[in-house]
């Protein structure tokens, strides 16, 4: 497949001059800015209409996924889901043509570099072994003490690095303090062996007074007694660079994206050995969103959990970046090889190039039907497939308010329903936040 592949997408994409001229038509107009708001209550109410409604049943069905209906928790999920995509439209510049230049040059070489190396057909030997940080150190957050929550920040230096000469490596290296990972750590005083969550961040998320509450790490750490950790990923909060223009990831940035979600995997890897050496009574490890990319691949490198969860979980995102194109880019030749070159690179660190670790009756997802960030045929559906679980729970809510279902702290209780008896704490389920 890949010898077939490359004549189709290197040769082109190593056109400078033909990639300049293309590169200008990218540009999304003005307008599209301006009229994010208006376009969202605007593609709320086509969403609902019966021309759309029926086309969606019948894609749903197709793809074994329950139909949705023109509920009003719906109604509200579909519009926050767009407020939110008009925010990224407004505050998200696309690449300039000189970035569109480097990013394809970068892709043509990494393409064959990949290949000649092995990765796309074995991507488990892309991945680096994790090692418990030898530099851990945990200090007391005494901001939060008067709610009632101990927090520690745990530090440690990531060692993770691109692999040799990769393109775009020495980028990736030079983002400034993206090189100290850490995580909130939410855990009980005394001695008694503990099961440990790890919850792992959204993009744009990683701010402990958000994820706390997003989480609901009160209630796991007081009714079910848990210990809670929540990682910090990869140029997130304090690990971005100070640069009013950001980097950030996921990105339409392909060796960005990869290198991103590469060292998000091992970071979270380096944090699960050093729990283990806590001497917990179980593990489980939830993500929602990017963070339940990273948890599915994480899965697929590591060995048995006690439970992973995907909570409105991303697992392809050059189909995200496809699908989020203006319509009249979409359709660009230059986009369209982009894309499929940057799927054969994205394989290395896809959840569904690996298989989980752990069993399938241990396995969890919760999407949203009307989830239009992340479509839940092409993420949620096919993660599930890959899995071959059948605890997959759909809630007629988006991307932002499957948050307020009951159905998520089910699904949070159920993760973690092997508590050690010596544990304190109910089996009872989590509630939603008020």
């Amino acid at each position: 497949m890949l010898d077939e592949f490359q004549p189709q997408v290197t040769q082109p994409l190593a056109k400078g001059h033909q990639l300049s001229h293309e590169a200008d038509q990218t540009r999304p107009q003005e307008g599209l800015k301006l009229g994010a708001i208006p376009a969202a209550f605007w593609r709320t109410g086509a969403y609902f209409t019966l021309p759309y409604y029926m086309k969606r049943r019948g894609a749903h069905r197709r793809s074994s996924v329950p139909a949705p209906t023109a509920s009003l928790g719906g109604v509200a999920g579909v519009l926050a889901d767009e407020l939110v995509l008009a925010g990224f439209k407004i505050t998200r510049n696309p690449p300039t043509s000189d970035a569109w230049q480097r990013i394809t040059s970068e892709v043509s070489d990494a393409i064959i570099s990949f290949h000649d190396q092995g990765w796309i057909l074995e991507p488990q030997t892309y991945h680096l072994s994790p090692v418990v940080p030898a530099d851990a150190t945990a200090h007391r957050v005494k901001k939060w003490e008067s709610l009632g929550l101990r927090w520690e920040q745990l530090r440690w230096t990531s060692d993770w690095t691109p692999h040799g000469d990769q393109p775009g490596a020495d980028r990736w290296l030079g983002y400034e303090h993206n090189e100290r990972a850490s995580a909130w750590v939410l855990r009980h005083r005394g001695d008694t062996p503990r099961h440990w969550a790890v919850l792992v961040h959204g993009t744009e998320q990683g701010r402990l007074l958000v994820d706390q509450m997003v989480f609901r790490a009160r209630q796991l750490h007081h009714e079910l007694g848990c210990n809670v950790v929540m990682p910090l990923l990869p140029l997130h909060a304090s690990r971005r660079a100070h640069d009013p223009t950001g980097s950030g990831f996921p990105t339409l940035d392909v060796m960005d994206n990869i290198h991103g979600l590469a060292q998000s995997a091992y970071d979270v890897r380096c944090l699960l050995a050093w729990i283990r050496e806590q001497e917990p009574t179980g593990v489980s490890l939830t993500g929602l969103s990017l963070g339940g990319y990273v948890a599915a691949l994480v899965a697929g490198l590591e060995g048995p959990l006690d439970a992973v969860v995907g909570l409105v979980p991303a697992v392809d995102f050059p189909e995200v970046f496809r699908r989020q194109t203006p319509k009249q880019m979409r359709n660009n030749e230059m986009l369209i090889k982009l894309n499929e070159a940057s799927r054969v690179l994205h394989s290395v660190v896809s959840p569904l190039s690996f298989k989980p670790g752990t069993p399938p009756e241990r396995l969890h997802i919760l999407a949203g039907l009307h989830d239009r960030l992340l479509d839940p045929r092409s993420q949620a559906a096919r993660l599930g497939d890959h899995w071959g679980t059948t605890n997959v729970t759909w809630v007629e809510r988006g991307h932002v308010t499957h948050l307020l279902s009951s159905e998520l702290g089910k699904v949070l209780t159920a993760a973690v329903s092997a508590v050690s008896d010596g544990s304190e704490g109910s089996e009872g389920s989590i509630t939603p936040p008020t």
